[in-house]
This record gives structure tokens, sequence and C-alpha cells, in this order.
């Protein structure tokens, strides 16, 4: 009995080898199954690491390309603001120097209407005098005058017509002077 039973515990030792040699290749390829999982994770951590990378690099390109668009668009604000700014000017300089044209309009015809005035009343004072003019020698030109009759009424046309067409103050002043130098001249005693 002690033979069959040693065998007995043999053949119960061989079965609990054989579970655990079963169980053993049964974890060894339980391992191996999860050796290959880990390194697939591994190898999908180590790309996914190097798209993160990437990623960043490409983030970080990105933000200095936002960068540097900013200040250009900054840039362009500045510039859109001083050329309003010079619009603005350009506006208000236009303006004073339409009011200005204005006042020089203004200015010259008031001038006119003074040498106008100032030469009627030149005239008028030759017109009281009541005297003829025989010859008037005007001495920068060198050129002899007409005999213009003061009490005439045609003298008065004559010299009008001269008037009305714009000559200089100028030329009218030297004629009017020749008149009262020839005036005074023609008063003196003899």
């Amino acid at each position: 009995m002690s033979r069959q039973a040693d065998s007995q515990q043999l053949k119960v030792a061989l079965q609990e080898l054989k579970l655990s040699r079963e169980l053993c290749n049964q974890l060894t390829s339980e391992r191996e199954e999860n050796e290959k999982i880990l390194l697939e994770a591994l190898e999908n951590n180590s790309k996914l690491k190097s798209e993160l990378s990437a990623l960043h690099l490409q983030y970080d390109c990105i933000i200095e390309e936002r960068d540097k668009l900013q200040m250009i668009i900054d840039g362009f604000d500045q510039c859109g603001a001083e050329y309003e700014n010079t619009l603005k000017r350009n506006s208000i300089l236009e303006r004073e120097l339409c009011d200005a044209h204005k006042q020089i309009a203004q200015m010259e015809e008031e001038s006119r209407f003074s040498a106008a005035q100032e030469t009627q009343s030149l005239f008028n004072e030759l017109l009281s005098a009541n005297s003829v003019v025989k010859q008037v020698s005007v001495a920068s030109n060198n050129v002899a005058g007409s005999v213009i009759d003061l009490t005439d009424d045609s003298t008065v046309v004559g010299i009008n017509s001269v008037c009305n067409k714009k000559t200089s103050k100028v030329s009218v002043g030297v004629v009017i002077a020749g008149y009262k130098s020839t005036i005074l001249y023609s008063h003196v005693p003899k």
C-alpha cells in the first residue's frame, strides 16, 4: 500500500506539475502578450511625444508669426491714424488758403476802389481849377501829349474812358501830375 500510495501521490504531484506547467505557459504567453502591448504603447507614446513636440514647435512658430503680424497691423493702424490726421490738416489748410484768397481778392478790390476814388478826386480837383491845358509833356517817356480843354464836356468822357480801361494808378498819376504842373505853370504871372 505504501507503493500504491506513493504512486498515487506521484500521480497527483505529476498532475499538479502539469497544471502548474500549463499555468506557467499560460502566464508566460500572457506576459509576452502584455510585453507586446506595452511595447506598442511605448512606441505609440514615443510617436505621440514626437507629434506633440512638432505641434509645440508649430505653435511657437505660429505665435511668432502672429506677433509679427500684430506688429505690422499696429504699424498700419498708426500709419492710418497719421494719414487721417494729415488729411484733416490738409483740409484745414485748404480752407485757410481759400479764405486767404478771398481776403486777398477783397483787399485788391478795395485797393482798386480806393485808387479809382483817388483818381476821381484828382480829376475833380483838376476840373475845379477851371484851366485850359495847352500841352502835356511826360518827362519820363519824352512823349508829347495832346491838348485837352478841361472845360469841355468831351474831356470828361475821354478821361473816364481811360479810367474804365483799368490803366494803372501810376500812369494816371503821372498824367495828373503833368496836368497839375501845367496848370500851375499856366497860372504863373508872365
